[in-house]
């Protein structure tokens, strides 16, 4: 969950309010590879009642063909208070970020090896918040 002007919003919120930044966090946390994800302004907590975990194991069975073996594995609820995406361009050393709610998108430009220029507003991820 999201905190938007003190109401909390879930996942479901956030593809209907900025669809782009919700298709690129599903997208990074469903495909192969690593990614980051950091709790640094919201909280989780393990998920213990049963019948989540089963609900849960059913939609992972149903999407990827294979079902997670109850009490093999560990769920946590995630409430979130901030999405921040960071993506950096190697050939120019660019770093583009969107970060919701409020929404800001920007780059900051890659001056030297190690240094970053000031955020210059970006658009392409974030739509105006509702």
């Amino acid at each position: 969950m999201a905190t938007v002007r003190g109401a909390a919003v879930d996942w479901a919120e956030l593809e209907r309010r900025q669809p782009g930044l919700a298709r690129l966090g599903r997208r990074r946390l469903l495909d192969p590879g690593v990614v980051l994800v950091a709790t640094i302004r919201g909280t989780a907590r393990a998920e213990v009642s049963p019948d989540v975990q089963a609900r849960y194991a059913a939609a992972v069975g149903a999407s990827l063909g294979w079902v997670p073996e109850l009490g093999r594995f560990h769920l946590f609820a995630v409430t979130i208070g901030e999405v921040t995406f960071i993506r950096y361009d190697d050939a120019s050393g660019d770093q583009h970020v969107a970060r919701w709610p409020p929404p800001r998108e920007f780059i900051r430009r890659g001056t030297t090896a190690t240094s970053l220029g000031p955020a210059e507003p970006a658009h392409g991820i974030l739509v105006a918040d509702t």
